[in-house]
């Protein structure tokens, strides 16, 4: 038991006041040790575990009846408190009750009774503030409306170091001050103007700011990009030692609108039938990014690049992202290459990592590639003659390493994705489902197979990588998605002690046989945990694989320029220098999957603001819809053709709800109708936010009509 959780086991038995809980720690009365004391109850003070009352005793919360939690907003003022562990809102918090509280702090909050409600609190203290950078819109005189409606106020801009900003600016603020009496408005300066809120693509990068990315690079990261990128192709020194793959046909295969390449791939049938040598290449960014330098300490900041709508955050900076990081056609560069033999049943045996360097013959783009594969005498296909053997091979092996992904039982989800048209201006014209083309799916089963090859190779060695590891579904979440399974006709197979992902294979199969695939889909995703990095190897439950890392996107992520580097000390015969990684594996992980939790959350905020944008445009408009959510506020309803979402306020509705999310179905006894997730509903569109990509709807009037007198 460590100082902090003695002090916390004293307390606990009761409340204790300086003196009194000096003489029972039996620590001693110097002045050294009344300092550390006096320290260390400041820290847990600071952090909720303690609070001080009014006779000036230190207590545990709940000792005065207080709860830790965090504060979720509403934009019309009032707030709920989230207590930390149950993990869902247990008190409502009228804005006279914030007394100065905003969205997302961590907080400590009572509970107050009123002749309203038994769940009514108030917040008596901010452990943590949240939002001490906002991105909002300018409003003279000195005024920020924050795009996150949900803090319920305005920041009063103050201060002679603030930027100077027109109306309808869009710019992020520094919060320099807050107030607990819940009457003055925050105060701040202005730290970046992006430009105003109808310039292309300002939407876009308030969108990353708001999630703490940055949107520049600092001077230093900046001028050792430049040095570092300042030659066009690899020195000869850096080639040496190196696998001289030049001579091969290793070509990149990507979206239309890349920019960095940093996987070539290449192929060659075995004989007799015995499948395929299979060549992933990979840049070595590594080389150039050294430990330690601005440019690895900045790229560890950020985690990964961000890809909102049209645009990109980069990890790295362009000059080395798209240029001598880059696996560009034409120009040699440095890489890592991962070859493995594919068997015409899919298994992958390892047939060597090792430092070289390519000249990527074409750069090629899915859309081309799949329409050749799909149709080898069609115009896509003639134009890619060259390499079209080689192409024919590379389907065919992915397609045996898909049918064992299968017969292994990997899950995979197919959640739909957007696909965008922006024009000229950047605003989004058109919206609709992507459509995974088949160059698309071959490109994936080859980064998995090397991922896995890779991650493999590491485990054996005991090398500190980071996995990427996807542990096994709660069973509270697992046992709501069986119900949910069941009420839909299609009941998971085999045993319930200990789930295998192949039974969750098998449902989805079973799902996209009645039609359902894309909603058992989603429900299945929010009953999945999240996958994180880890310094141990706990397997990955979605992909049904005991090893796994991420390794083929060093440009873009930074667990995968880790591995890198450690792989690298493998293979160089150094495995023993990679011990210094020990110590800080763990923390790398934290970290990483925290800062893609991030780009995650930002990239779908940014789909969510272009979907608004274009919905936007056919206010009034009616349309066929499923029930994707239903919540105790709200029904949300997708609309395939467009994938837009949008939410049915409860109490808006002309019609009385009864919603039951428990159950996945919402009741109208007035229309003697139960909707259930899932069920098609036809919807209008009546109002679209494009600063926080917020749809609303309602049932179109005929729709109930028609399901009333049982014509749906």
């Amino acid at each position: 038991m460590n100082f902090k959780e003695k002090i916390l086991s004293v307390i606990a038995e009761a409340p204790r006041d300086f003196l009194t809980l000096l003489r029972a720690l039996e620590i001693g009365n110097t002045r050294f040790e009344r300092d550390a004391l006096s320290a260390a109850l400041d820290e847990l003070v600071r952090q909720g575990e303690l609070v001080i009352s009014a006779k000036k005793k230190y207590a545990l919360p709940s000792q005065l009846g207080l709860r830790r939690g965090t504060l979720r907003g509403n934009e019309r003022g009032f707030a709920f408190f989230i207590d930390d562990e149950e993990g869902a809102p247990v008190l409502f918090i009228p804005h006279k009750s914030l007394h100065g509280a905003l969205h997302g702090d961590a907080v400590l909050a009572r509970r107050v009774e009123t002749l309203r409600s038994d769940d009514e609190g108030e917040i008596v203290g901010v452990l943590r503030r949240a939002n001490e950078t906002v991105v909002g819109t300018y409003r003279r005189p000195g005024l920020v409306e924050p795009d996150e409606r949900r803090l319920g106020t305005r920041i009063l801009i103050r201060g002679r170091e603030s930027l100077p900003a027109r109306e309808r600016d869009k710019v992020v603020v520094r919060v320099t001050r807050f107030f607990n009496d819940g009457e003055r408005l925050p105060e701040g300066v202005v730290t970046r103007v992006l430009g105003s809120e109808r310039d292309k693509g300002v939407d876009m990068l308030s969108v990353a700011a708001s999630h703490g990315f940055s949107l520049e690079f600092e001077d230093d990261v900046l001028a050792e990009a430049a040095a570092v990128s300042a030659e066009a192709e690899p020195t000869d020194e850096q080639r040496a030692g190196r696998l001289d793959l030049t001579g091969e046909t290793i070509f990149t295969i990507d979206g239309a609108y890349s920019k960095d390449f940093d996987d070539a791939v290449s192929i060659e049938s075995l004989a007799a039938g015995r499948g395929w040598r299979l060549g992933v290449h990979i840049a070595d960014v590594s080389e150039y990014v050294c430990e330690g330098g601005a440019l690895d300490q900045e790229a560890r900041i950020r985690g990964t690049s961000v890809y909102p709508v049209g645009t990109v955050v980069p990890m790295l900076p362009e000059s080395l992202s798209n240029g001598i990081c880059s696996l560009n056609e034409g120009v040699v560069r440095l890489t890592l290459s991962v070859f493995m033999t594919v068997s015409p049943d899919g298994r992958i045996a390892n047939d060597g990592v090792y430092r070289s360097f390519i000249r990527s013959r074409r750069r090629l783009v899915y859309d081309d590639v799949s329409a050749a594969l799909n149709d080898p005498s069609g115009p896509e296909a003639a134009a890619l003659a060259d390499l079209m053997p080689d192409l024919l091979e590379m389907d065919a092996a992915a397609r045996a390493l898909a049918g064992e992904r299968a017969r292994r039982g990997g899950i995979d989800m197919e959640i739909a994705e957007a696909s965008f048209t922006l024009d000229e201006k950047g605003r989004a014209v058109d919206v609709r489902p992507r459509v995974q083309g088949r160059a698309d799916a071959m490109i994936e089963q080859f980064m998995l197979a090397a991922n896995e090859t890779v991650a493999e190779m590491c485990c054996y060695a005991e090398m500190p990588i980071l996995y990427r590891v996807h542990e096994q579904p709660e069973e509270g979440k697992l046992r709501s998605f069986t119900e949910f399974c069941s009420n839909l006709g299609i009941p998971i197979r085999g045993a319930r002690e200990e789930i295998h992902p192949g039974q969750l294979a098998d449902v989805l199969t079973r799902a996209e046989e009645k039609g359902l695939r894309p909603l058992v889909s989603r429900i299945m995703l929010r009953a999945m945990s999240k996958a994180r990095y880890s310094e141990k190897n706990m397997g990955h439950f979605g992909l049904s694989l005991r090893n796994y890392c991420h390794f083929t996107s060093p440009i873009r992520r930074y667990p995968d320029l880790y591995t890198h580097r450690v792989l690298k000390l493998l293979l160089d015969g150094k495995a023993e220098e990679a011990e210094r990684y020990g110590t800080v594996v763990h923390e790398l992980g934290v970290s990483c999957s925290e800062c893609e939790r991030r780009a995650m959350e930002a990239e779908r905020d940014a789909d969510d603001v272009k979907k608004a944008e274009y919905i936007s445009r056919y206010l009034g408009e009616c349309y066929d819809g499923v029930i994707s959510g239903i919540t105790e506020t709200g029904i949300f309803v997708e609309i395939p053709a467009n994938t837009v979402e949008g939410m049915i306020r409860i109490q808006e509705l002309p019609y009385r709800c009864l919603s039951d999310p428990e159950h996945y179905r919402a009741n109208f006894p007035g229309r003697d109708r139960t909707v259930r997730l899932g069920d098609a509903m036809r919807v209008v569109i009546v109002g679209a936010d494009c600063r926080i990509g917020k749809v609303e709807m309602v049932p179109d009037e005929e729709w109930f009509k028609e399901v009333s007198h049982g014509k749906q």
